[in-house]
């Protein structure tokens, strides 16, 4: 899926399952964690940012994510990025999980709105 150059989501890779089936019923094997981890291979020391608007944003490492990633989930359209990564995690509404990749445009707008000059 190609967007417009003023979107954070370039390039859509990929589909995972349905996060809202896993979020409510933690019995289940992860599949979500499964899909993240086989999708975006980052070392559970990453700097990332699961954003679930604008205005709010969450720092915490890929690890600590991937173990609490049931308690991020309030808000439909949410998304996980790391630091200088290309790729990004979507959550979206109904529990579509997707995962792709940015430009580097969009990398250099989102690292000078966490990192001001």
């Amino acid at each position: 899926m190609t967007k417009g150059p003023d979107t954070f989501f370039t390039q859509t890779q990929e589909f995972g399952p349905n996060w809202y089936r896993y979020a409510n019923d933690p019995g289940l094997a992860d599949a979500v964690v499964e899909f993240l981890r086989d999708r975006l291979p980052w070392p559970d020391e990453q700097v990332v940012f699961y954003a679930r608007s604008p205005r709010y944003a969450f720092r915490l490492p890929w690890g600590v994510f991937l173990r609490h990633w049931r308690r991020f989930m309030m808000l439909d359209k949410s998304f996980v990025f790391g630091l200088e990564r290309p790729e990004f995690a979507l959550f979206a509404d109904g529990g579509s999980l997707s995962v792709g990749y940015t430009s580097g445009q969009t990398r250099e707008r989102v690292d000078g709105l966490i990192h001001p000059p």
